[in-house]
């Protein structure tokens, strides 16, 4: 009985949406990745291909470098957790945009984000490069 009320309330207090309800690895070193898109959904239509195509890949670093990279552009800047770890800030250097993410999974094979830009809706989900 005494277990079951400890799993419950674990599983029912988990950070992110799609998980993980409990993490031994810190979320830094989850994020800390290269990571490439396994899917991207724009207003609920999937438009990976044009990030596939295009080798697209996001480096998150632990101490708080963030870079984005693809065959048609570049971009850097640093990042930090927010609004109690659900969301990071990406901040740009040099011209780049800044945005904010809403973290959906963080796994350390998977990490699942939506953002908002120019008033449409995504949502990444990346896997290790």
């Amino acid at each position: 009985m005494c277990l079951l009320l400890i799993f419950t309330s674990v599983v029912s207090c988990k950070k992110y949406p799609e998980g993980p309800a409990i993490s031994i690895s810190s979320k830094s070193s989850r994020l800390s990745n290269v990571w490439k898109v396994e899917k991207v959904i724009k207003n609920e239509s999937d438009i990976s291909s044009l990030f596939t195509s295009t080798n697209y890949t996001e480096t998150y670093e632990k101490n708080g470098y963030f870079s984005f990279s693809s065959s048609l552009f570049i971009g850097s800047g640093s990042w930090n957790f927010a609004n109690n770890n659900t969301m990071i800030k990406r901040g740009g250097v040099n011209g780049q945009i800044s945005s904010d993410i809403t973290i959906l999974r963080l796994k350390n094979n998977s990490l699942w984000y939506k953002s908002t830009f120019n008033g449409d809706s995504y949502e990444f989900h990346l896997i290790p490069n």
